[in-house]
């Protein structure tokens, strides 16, 4: 994550740029017992461990595991992308020798 600082009209202003891991991360409970970590921690048991019981929370659950990108199918786009742009380059030389 990139965080970048400016003043405009003496006041500032942040924007942030957000990389996705391609490789993701698997959460891991930490060992530190403050309440932050206990609150993430519990935060993370509860959702793997919610069962929907209306229509819209099963909707809502749905929605939100489908935001996480299986690494495999990650992975795929991310070579997929790096193959396009080479063909991209091979088809601009080729093209620039015509």
């Amino acid at each position: 994550m990139i965080t970048n600082k400016t003043k405009v009209d003496g006041k500032r202003k942040y924007s942030v740029t957000i990389t996705p891991d391609i490789e993701g991360e698997k959460f891991t409970p930490s060992e530190c017992n403050c309440d932050t970590c206990k609150s993430m921690h519990m935060a993370q048991v509860e959702w793997d461990t919610f069962t929907p019981k209306t229509e819209l929370q099963f909707r809502m659950k749905e929605v939100v595991n489908k935001l996480d990108v299986p690494k495999d199918k990650a992975k795929d786009k991310a070579k997929d992308k790096a193959k396009d742009k080479a063909k991209d380059k091979d088809k601009a030389i080729s093209d620039s020798n015509k």
